[in-house]
């Protein structure tokens, strides 16, 4: 059974895909052909303007205070009737007629959609801007706050990309007041996910997004999101970062947090030295002991926030005077240090325009290192500690 599925998927997808080539309207039973668009203030005006254009944040690895000079959008929400979202882990998008609808901060297109396999948000074919999609729908409610649902099993994404938007509903004006936030469940499954949520969601209701089919949606709010975390066009440039925030939104995000924390941060002397380490060694596994002894050598302390609640996350980072750790999502917390503490990121050659680290490093203005000499040994990767040692010693002597 499992074999002739695959075999009728992919007659599918070459049958489709030879009509979108063609520039002809594709449409397979749930299969459909939709065109790629970023969404426009001339179609879908933003109603309401939290807050106003401004310099992006977008960091370099190399250079965490470079500025790129151009704007990030102005950050408000839209509304859409009779609309389509589902748990899309690589893109806020919204299919909306025969349109695929990406965020308006997204970079020029085309774009990555399709991101090899496993395929996400029903996508299963892409020609340049033309897409092929299964719609099918799960079920429908009559309204929603649609949020995004960038990889919602990732701590950073979630904290980063997902949560600022689901803080800007309560900006909503009042006629929005009973309309419930769509979240993805493998985000809700997690209850340290939902500690940080709990501090912004309020009162509001939660629809439970499906990552297998679509939901339909009468009357959908999409609130602009303050990090654009991808689709990536499909040609890439090797000068800036791939990815970029608004610095002022992220850092209001914060303020809040923090007050909804009952935390005063004057009341805070950052003076700790944290190493942020990882249980198991997460999804990337490195010589992360041989590296904690190196720590150990400039006193630094070994921390595993997954150890911690969201709340005794943010008091360590409101702590640190110096932050040093391997590329991870742990490096979402940093957005709770202090301003101009100083940081060194080890990462690999590979991930050199993956910024969303660099990125909180400018918005709290970090003195803020990336060392790109990971190596791959064996399946695991590994840094020489000589290189982590004699950076150390820079920094500290």
């Amino acid at each position: 059974m499992p074999r002739k599925k695959s075999i009728t998927r992919t007659f599918i997808r070459f049958w489709t895909g030879a009509l979108l080539k063609l520039g002809l309207p594709a449409i397979f039973g749930p299969y459909r052909g939709l065109s790629a668009q970023k969404i426009t203030d001339e179609a879908f005006p933003a109603q309401k303007i939290f807050f106003s254009p401004e310099a992006e944040i977008r960091a370099t690895n190399l250079n965490s205070s470079l500025r790129s000079g151009e704007l990030y959008p102005g950050i408000g929400f839209r509304f859409l009737q009779n609309a389509k979202v589902t748990d899309n882990r690589r893109c806020a998008a919204v299919v909306y007629g025969d349109q695929f609808l990406i965020p308006k901060a997204s970079d020029d297109g085309p774009w990555n959609v399709v991101v090899g396999e496993p395929f996400t948000g029903g996508v299963i074919h892409q020609s340049g801007f033309k897409l092929l999609v299964n719609t099918s729908s799960s079920g429908s409610v009559e309204k929603g706050i649609f949020v995004g649902s960038w990889s919602p099993h990732n701590w950073f994404h979630w904290t980063i990309d997902t949560l600022p938007s689901v803080w800007l509903a309560a900006r909503l004006p009042d006629e929005y007041d009973n309309f419930p936030i769509l979240l993805p469940k493998k985000a809700l499954d997690r209850p340290a996910w939902r500690e940080p949520l709990s501090l912004v969601i309020g009162n509001r209701d939660i629809v439970e997004l499906p990552n297998d089919n679509y939901l339909s949606v009468d009357r959908l709010v999409w609130i602009d999101s303050p990090t654009c975390p991808g689709p990536l066009p499909t040609e890439k440039t090797l000068t800036r970062g791939n990815f970029r925030a608004h610095g002022s939104a992220l850092n209001a995000f914060r303020a809040d947090i923090l007050k909804s924390l009952n935390i005063n941060e004057s009341e805070f002397e950052p003076a700790r030295r944290v190493f942020l380490a990882r249980r198991g060694g997460g999804n990337r596994p490195y010589n992360q002991e041989e590296l904690i002894e190196v720590g150990n050598e400039f006193a630094f302390e070994t921390h595993y926030l997954e150890d911690l609640s969201f709340e005794s996350s943010v008091r360590l980072m409101l702590e640190t005077a110096i932050l040093i750790g391997p590329h991870g999502a742990g490096w979402a917390s940093a957005l709770f240090c202090p301003q101009n503490i100083t940081a060194i990121m080890w990462s690999w050659e590979g991930a050199r325009n993956d910024n969303w680290f660099s990125n909180i490093a400018q918005i709290r203005n970090m003195n803020m290192k990336v060392l790109l000499d990971f190596q791959s040994r064996e399946g695991h990767f590994w840094l020489d500690k000589h290189i982590l040692r004699a950076n150390l010693l820079a920094l500290l002597t």
